[in-house]
């Protein structure tokens, strides 16, 4: 069951539980203010663990002073409209009340004190609600991230493969997508990379095209200890979790050319620092972790925006 909260000033708190009472239909569940502030707890508090039940919110607001709605509510419903999202707040407005025009953005239903509610309204009410999307109990529909999180792409030339410089014709590249989860803190952040692999490897002996090796792999990996710092670089490892070969030919002149694989699993330091460009860009390098020597690359990387969303 879905769980609305509704707010209100203590002013109109009687008719705040009385439209969380009704909201009680059809899967919905109306959660007054009164429930969810306790003796004790701040409001900013209070208001943070309902982000984390609730999927939307009603604010009742009536004139006060000068036909104003009372400070406190406007700000808590600017603090959970900010987080839920405007679609996801209902404003029910009781009598002639001045209102920032900012607020025309959100559903409005008119409303007086008398109680019962008339239906009319309650109807409106419920039907905003009916349609908000419905979330697993203990996962909430607000969490505040890192500006860095959210999609990555990657394009990245290494310098040394296998503990050899890529010189020459040698080609060893990694087009990278990174999905990133980064708490508000910019600290202890975790993902996932999936990309592709591409290597050419000219025979280190001879000049014959013919033996050269060409190879393309499906890689993903995991990424972990993701770290932003003040002068907005970020740090993180990633760990390679598996690589599929897609194509690959010349395997013995491969198994000339380079060293043996690294026994353990293939961990990689990378490095970003932002580039002064428009659009916005990465300065990327990377290193293997085990092995500093064994494998280095450089590239760039930029942040995916799609639609304002992560």
């Amino acid at each position: 069951m879905k769980r609305i909260f509704v707010g209100s000033s203590s002013l109109d708190m009687a008719l705040a539980a009385h439209v969380a009472e009704r909201l009680a239909t059809n899967g919905v569940l109306g959660e007054c203010w009164t429930e969810s502030f306790p003796l004790g707890l701040l409001t900013f508090e209070a208001l943070e663990r309902m982000l984390r039940r609730c999927v939307g919110a009603v604010f009742i607001v009536s004139p006060g002073e000068n036909g104003h709605p009372n400070e406190n509510v406007m700000i808590e419903l600017g603090l959970v409209a900010g987080r839920m999202g405007r679609s996801r707040v209902a404003l029910c407005v009781c009598g002639e009340v001045t209102l920032p025009s900012d607020l025309l953005a959100v559903t409005r239903i008119d409303m007086d004190r008398t109680l019962p509610t008339k239906d009319a309204a309650i109807e409106r009410l419920t039907g905003w609600a009916k349609p908000i999307p419905a979330i697993l109990n203990s996962v909430s529909c607000a969490d505040v991230l890192h500006g860095y999180s959210g999609r990555w792409r990657a394009v990245l030339n290494f310098d040394k493969w296998r503990t050899v410089s890529v010189t020459g014709g040698s080609v060893a590249a990694l087009n990278a997508d990174l999905l990133l989860q980064i708490p508000p803190s910019g600290h202890a952040g975790a993902g996932l990379l999936v990309g592709k692999l591409i290597l050419h490897w000219e025979n280190l002996d001879s000049n014959q095209p013919e033996q050269a090796y060409s190879g393309s792999f499906n890689v993903s990996a995991s990424v972990s200890d993701i770290t932003c710092d003040a002068g907005g670089g970020m740090t993180f490892r990633t760990q390679t979790l598996s690589r599929q070969v897609v194509v690959q030919q010349g395997i013995a002149l491969l198994k000339e050319s380079l060293p043996e694989e690294l026994a353990a699993p293939w961990l990689f330091r990378w490095t970003l620092r932002p580039l002064e460009t428009d659009p916005p860009l990465m300065d990327v390098t990377l290193v293997t972790d085990v092995r500093t020597d064994w494998s280095a690359g450089t590239g760039s990387a930029y942040k995916e925006v799609l639609a304002g969303l992560w």
